[in-house]
């Protein structure tokens, strides 16, 4: 067997890999002990080369097989977290603009026990949907960015502070240095 029949056989495994992911997102059920999905976790492989190149729908149906997949392992004991593929698919979903609504992020936020799905967070602050997340991250940068205005309106008001002591300082210095007869 040459390299050319190698890879060959390689390239043929990728696509039926691909195949049966895309299937498994269009269905959402897992085939009963496939080789294929063993081979997967074995391989760490879970999201095949090429992947950016497939059509929009096949691309939702790979980011859906791939969810399926990761909490069939999860399931089984095996914890992906931030090492999980589906957030590099779910950007380039949100980059096609093919999830305006966040309904595909939604699901996958909905069925997934990974925190990382769909969008790599970590850490969901008790959201139960993508919307609810979504609610609360615009609710904590509008908190972030009202505590950066009021700060710096703080450090303002510091420094108009500052600036007034020292003037009266002056004036004082001055009045203080005539009486003395230092200045004229």
């Amino acid at each position: 067997m040459g390299i050319k029949d190698i890879s060959n056989r390689k390239m043929d495994f990728m696509n039926a890999y691909f195949d049966l992911l895309i299937e498994i997102g269009t269905t959402a059920i897992l085939p009963q002990k496939d080789y294929l999905i063993e081979h997967s976790l074995l391989e760490r492989r879970f999201l095949p080369e090429g992947w950016e190149m497939l059509n929009n729908k096949d691309l939702i149906n790979l980011f859906r097989g791939l969810v399926v997949l990761e909490e069939y392992w999860f399931s089984s004991g095996e914890r992906i977290g931030s090492t999980t593929d589906t957030k590099f698919v779910y950007r380039e979903i949100v980059n096609r603009k093919l999830d305006n609504d966040y309904s595909i992020g939604n699901w996958a936020f909905v069925f997934s026990s990974n925190p990382y799905v769909p969008l790599d967070t970590g850490n969901r602050h008790g959201a139960q949907t993508l919307y609810e997340y979504l609610e609360w991250q615009s609710s904590f940068n509008d908190r972030i960015a009202t505590e950066k205005v009021d700060a710096d309106e703080r450090r303002e008001e510091k420094k108009r502070l500052k600036a007034e002591v020292h003037l009266e300082r002056l004036k004082r210095k001055e009045i203080r240095d005539k009486e003395l007869g230092y200045k004229k």
